[in-house]
């Protein structure tokens, strides 16, 4: 048996750095897949130089550190130019959200009826906006000291000199003082002026000045711009012909309270249901007989579905990847029957089971899911899947059998999604709220309709619901305030006209658990929308903002939904931490008592 020779006194032997190049060749290979962040720029230069290093020493593993270093080469152009993209994108999204938010803003009001507004002039004159009628008028909201404000004096002015006041009247309503009109100095407006403290609405509306407004001869809003314009651009729309559709008859928006002691409507508990680990729940017609049931998801995982009378009528095992659902909702396909999704909040995929328990398909994303719904997207009578992602994602249409349609990107996260399914008489739309916090329409192929303007807030969570049998739209919307501590529900309709809204606490919940839930909890035909308010319980509050109940709860909701029974009879159901209750929906004695009374 022969031994190595032992080195010789004073040296050394020289170290191995075959780790050095297997470390390179790791990075490089982790930095490719990972370059779209900057985390993968950040390991590409890691294996440059622990290549580089590995080489200098003209050791072992010198092909394996050349490829590291080449691989990290690629991953850091890779990410560079994912830098340079992610850049150019961004500023793409943001020039169109600009474009978008001056184009959309108030384009909600469009069509819409002027009010009977009558204003005071500074010199003491009364106009009557109704006694304008037969004539057009410009009605500009401006700010004295505003430089884009005095510019658009300056091109009114111009207009003011160029045409009949028997055809055109342009009126200025003054955003502050009386004395603060002397800012203006030899450009002060041509034309009336009236200096309102609290503007009317839906001038009121105004969020950038200066704003102004094209009234037809017939008192219909037909155009509205944002921001100084040229005189050319001025004439063309004040000189317009008439709107031609028939105008809108809107009111401006109400402010509600939801007091818990208001209200038409009284609950009981009818029963409840035990259950041991339950996940999520949501609410669906699981056998097609005509009544809702509640689907609660456990840990098993597995699928109970509870009719309106509280019998337990299935129990079905799902696949492994609904063990840890937060959300789920049930959809319909034409073919194959009810289908149920369940989302993880904040996972990175959506599972898709069928009646059985079959996992149908799952549709993944590395970056993240905030949430997904079901919705007819082409009126084929199978549900398509709306998706909303983390980051540049975007929102994904997904077909019935999992492939992807369309995407739309955006320059944020998309927090939350609704769908409103195509009918008889109206196609689909999509409804999501994106980064700024605007509610976005798209229709079926992801075409943007219209952008709904914030109005001071930032949405945090929304849903939209078909109110009634005319197939009218509502919209509502939880965000907090910006500048303010507080948060509001604010509901209105496609074109972004609120109805009402109201002062919410929802605390943290809004962004992280279900808050609100819709369904026609006392059987009138029409959807109402439930509010959780911490502290308060469930609200029942009708589509016009009414109170009509409060069913008060104290903890942690799962979730919450209504069922419609026989006879119309609704139920509301909660699902705590370990129970299913049922709570019957009734009028209060004096409610039936008076409904008696009306009837007769």
């Amino acid at each position: 048996m022969s031994f190595p020779e032992p080195p010789a006194l004073g040296r050394i032997p020289r170290p191995s750095d075959t780790g050095l190049a297997v470390a390179s060749l790791i990075l490089g290979l982790v930095s490719i897949p990972t370059a779209p962040c900057l985390v993968g720029g950040i390991l590409a230069i890691a294996g440059v130089v622990t290549g580089a290093v590995s080489l200098s020493k003209n050791a072992e593993g010198r092909p394996m550190a050349i490829i590291g270093c080449v691989l990290s080469v690629i991953g850091l152009l890779s990410t560079a130019a994912a830098v340079i993209v992610g850049f150019q994108f961004a500023t793409k999204a943001f020039d169109e959200m600009g474009q978008i938010a001056l184009k959309e803003d108030h384009a909600e009001l469009v069509g819409v009826r002027a009010p009977q507004l009558e204003l005071q002039t500074l010199e003491g004159e009364s106009i009557a906006l109704a006694g304008l009628k037969g004539k057009r008028v410009v009605i500009d909201v401006f700010r004295s000291g505003d430089p884009d404000c005095e510019e658009q004096v300056k091109s009114l002015n111009a207009l003011f000199a160029d045409v009949s006041p028997d055809q055109v009247v342009i009126l200025g309503i003054a955003a502050k003082r009386q004395s603060d009109m002397e800012a203006f100095g030899d450009s002060r407006p041509k034309y009336k002026v009236a200096v309102l403290e609290r503007l009317p609405w839906p001038f009121d509306e105004t969020i950038w000045y200066p704003t102004t407004f094209f009234i037809d001869r017939n008192g219909v809003i037909d155009a509205v711009t944002v921001d100084n314009q040229p005189v050319e651009t001025l004439r063309q729309l004040a000189t317009a012909p008439d709107y031609t559709d028939a105008p809108a008859e809107v009111s401006p928006a109400v402010e509600v309270t939801l007091d818990p002691a208001d209200g038409t409507l009284q609950f009981s508990q009818a029963w409840s249901i035990r259950f041991d680990n339950p996940q999520a729940m949501c609410v669906a017609d699981w056998n097609a007989d005509g009544f809702s049931d509640a689907l609660i998801v456990d840990h098993d995982p597995a699928l109970h579905v509870v009719d309106e009378n509280g019998a337990e009528i299935a129990a079905v095992p799902l696949p492994e990847g609904f063990q840890t659902v937060t959300e789920i909702e049930a959809g319909v396909h034409k073919d194959h029957g009810l289908r149920l999704l369940g989302l993880s909040r904040w996972g990175n995929a959506v599972h898709v089971s069928d009646s059985s328990g079959n996992e149908v398909w799952k549709y993944k994303s590395m970056w993240g899911i905030n949430g997904a719904h079901w919705g007819d997207l082409d009126g084929d009578g199978s549900d398509e899947m709306i998706v909303g992602m983390n980051g540049f994602s975007g929102l994904h249409a997904v077909s019935s059998e999992g492939k992807r349609l369309w995407t739309v990107r955006s320059i944020g996260n998309v927090w939350t999604q609704a769908v409103i399914g195509a009918t008889a008489s109206n196609p689909a739309r999509v409804f999501a709220t994106e980064a700024g916090g605007q509610v976005y329409v798209y229709d079926n192929r992801g075409n943007t309709i219209r952008a709904i303007r914030p109005r001071g807030h930032y949405y945090a969570t929304m849903s939209a619901t078909v109110v009634d049998s005319t197939e009218r739209v509502q919209i509502l919307a939880i965000g907090d305030e910006l500048g303010n501590s507080g948060a509001k529900a604010l509901a209105f309709n496609e074109r972004g006209l609120v109805a009402w809204s109201t002062p919410i606490h929802t605390g943290r919940d809004a962004m992280r658990s279900q808050v609100f839930a819709s369904g026609d909890a006392d059987g009138d035909g029409e959807q109402d929308w439930i509010l959780k308010s911490p502290g308060q319980g469930l609200i029942v509050v009708s589509s016009d903002g009414q109170a009509k109940g409060t069913l008060p709860f104290q903890g942690r909701l799962l979730g919450f939904g209504v069922l419609n029974g026989k006879e119309n009879h609704a139920l509301i159901v909660t699902l705590a931490s370990d129970e299913l209750t049922a709570y019957r929906v009734e009028l209060t004695p004096e409610s039936a008592a008076a409904e008696r009374e009306g009837a007769e």
